[in-house]
């Protein structure tokens, strides 16, 4: 299935970075598709980590279209915030072209 719905693009940029967008899909990619990102805590200058999804639109800007907060934090066995090393965020977008994010 070619995604001609989608937007010209869609991509994540960190809170961490100012270099932009890193492209997931863009349009007329196969669907569905999967990418997988890796995140450490040493990349990112020991701090936790925001990502903002980000859609571009035929005129070339980068429109938000949801977040994911403290991506290097998990709840320990007592619902306390602990912070970890890395994780792995997987990106999916289904065949209807609906953009899922989770962390691994």
């Amino acid at each position: 299935v070619a995604a001609d719905s989608l937007p010209e693009a869609i991509g994540v940029r960190t809170s961490s970075s100012s270099d932009g967008v890193d492209v997931l899909f863009e349009r007329g990619a196969s669907l569905p598709g999967r990418a997988v990102r890796h995140y450490s805590r040493k990349d990112v200058g020991d701090s936790d980590l925001n990502l903002a999804l980000v859609q571009r639109t035929r005129g070339g800007a980068w429109r938000p279209c949801f977040s994911l907060l403290e991506v290097l934090t998990v709840l320990n066995d007592d619902g306390e915030p602990v912070p970890c090393e890395s994780a792995n965020v997987c990106f999916c977008l289904n065949a209807d072209g609906r953009l899922s994010a989770s962390v691994e």
